[in-house]
């Protein structure tokens, strides 16, 4: 898997004065917002064992496979709106609450997406877990993923559950 590419300079501004000159930035960085306050508070009213059980979360339908412009374009604002928003909301906003934010928000464009769960792979620096959400093999939230390995693996690239795949999916 790999990390989508940044996107162009000119789609994404780098500093507050290039924000305040694109307005339409702004609807994007609330979605952002709203999306990361609906699965804090989700996540905070399901058991540990609710997230990580199979069938946990009902199961997304499936939009056409591959990777239109119009699904590239918004996986990209995605992916530059939900980490920016996350390290500046009042609270807690870690990649699993990234991540079922970031799979809500493109479930509701018909964006199927692959939510992982995983552990660091080096066991000398301790337990770790991470959580990251991928389209079409591409990283989408979760940053380098290098160093995890996803706790259930996937069993197929079609995206139809099967017995030792865990389907992870937004309500």
């Amino acid at each position: 898997m790999t990390s989508l590419s940044p996107p162009p300079p000119e789609l994404f501004p780098r500093t507050r004065a290039g924000m305040l000159r694109r307005p339409a930035l702004w609807l994007v960085l609330g979605r952002a917002v709203t999306e990361l306050a609906l699965a804090r508070w989700r996540l905070g009213r399901r058991q540990v064992r609710d997230v990580m059980g199979a069938g946990a979360l009902p199961a997304l339908p499936l939009a056409k496979s591959g990777s239109s412009e119009k699904s590239t374009s918004l996986t990209a604002r995605v992916a530059w709106a939900i980490p920016r928003v996350a390290a500046r909301v009042p609270w807690r906003s870690d990649c699993l609450v990234q991540a079922t934010a970031a799979q809500r928000w493109l479930s509701r464009k018909g964006v199927p997406t692959d939510l992982h769960i995983g552990v660091r792979k080096d066991r000398a620096i301790g337990f770790e877990a991470h959580a990251w959400l991928c389209h079409n093999e591409q990283i989408i939230t979760g940053g380098d993923i290098s160093g995890f390995v996803p706790l259930v693996p996937r069993a197929n690239q079609a995206g139809s559950p099967s017995g030792d795949r865990m389907p992870v999916s937004a309500e």
